[in-house]
């Protein structure tokens, strides 16, 4: 029987596919000329804040936070953070893509991000990101392969892109946050905080949420169906969020790998829902406190 988290990832590749693979054809170019994710500067043994986009940023000031701490280490972000972080005089070490929408090019679209092209690079998912991202983006660019499927099977789609492309695969679990993430370990880093993974809301009306109207398509306008989407649940800090089926699948994809990982790894967020015996709750300034004297 199928479950809701295996529809969830069904739905999500039969609605953007089509357009994943046409930004893949007109990208091919760049792609091909572009540099490859082995050839970043390897960050073997440092501490990392890798930072998403969720309701503990604003919620507890966090970006003032560490931009008062004078953190000396990398920070890999969303692109959904890099002008407030650029803003805070925090430069990234590198900005991570993986959305296929044009839309995710305003992240970019910034005479601060400009001014930072020396500074900032880019890492972006070749099989997803849309031309316009390209188009405006400054910075240097890195790119990887998202997997879409087993790249050992002879028919793999991600196989094929690898074939044609040579590009380093990598497993992004979703979303932009998630792949900094996998790009801060791929490079080495020892001591991984985690800022703004929230996989949550801060919020009692479900209106308000990041996929309610494709959750609503998919309850069929029944609004018991719809609620049962919905979650209420506490984090390690003790506060109630809401989560829906689409963070809980999400979850569910990059849990495994904070399990499997081979380095501390640091819940920064109070707000956050990864819970794991391999992942310590902390509050962000401690965490700056103890590895900002690395």
């Amino acid at each position: 029987m199928e479950t809701l988290s295996s529809l969830v990832q069904k739905l999500t590749f039969e609605k953007m596919q089509a357009e994943w693979m046409r930004n893949f054809a007109v990208n091919m170019p760049q792609i091909l000329k572009g540099k490859d994710i082995k050839d970043l500067p390897k960050l073997n043994g440092r501490p990392c804040l890798v930072i998403g986009a969720g309701p503990s940023i604003s919620r507890f000031h966090q970006l003032e936070v560490l931009a008062k701490s004078k953190w000396t280490h990398p920070v890999i972000c969303a692109d959904k953070m890099v002008i407030s972080l650029l803003k805070r005089k925090i430069k990234p070490f590198a900005v991570c893509s993986v959305d296929g929408e044009a839309v995710v090019s305003k992240f970019y679209n910034s005479s601060i991000v400009d001014a930072n092209r020396d500074f900032v690079r880019a890492v972006l998912c070749a099989n997803t990101v849309h031309p316009e991202v390209l188009k405006r983006c400054p910075l240097e660019k890195y790119f990887f392969l998202a997997l879409w499927d087993n790249p050992l099977n002879p028919t793999s789609l991600t196989r094929a892109f690898h074939l044609m492309t040579g590009k380093t695969m990598l497993e992004t679990y979703g979303n932009a946050g998630s792949c900094a993430f996998s790009i801060a370990y791929y490079l080495g880093c020892s001591n991984i905080g985690l800022v703004g993974l929230d996989y949550s809301y801060y919020t009692n009306d479900i209106k308000k949420t990041t996929y309610y109207e494709s959750l609503k398509t998919l309850s069929g306008g029944n609004m018991a169906k719809l609620l049962s989407f919905y979650k209420r649940t506490k984090t390690w800090a003790g506060y109630e969020v809401l989560t829906d089926i689409y963070w809980l699948t999400y979850l569910q994809m990059f849990l495994p790998a904070l399990e499997r990982a081979k380095a501390e790894i640091y819940n920064l967020s109070p707000l956050s829902i990864i819970a794991s015996e391999r992942v310590k709750g902390m509050h962000l300034k401690e965490f700056l406190e103890r590895f900002n004297r690395d």
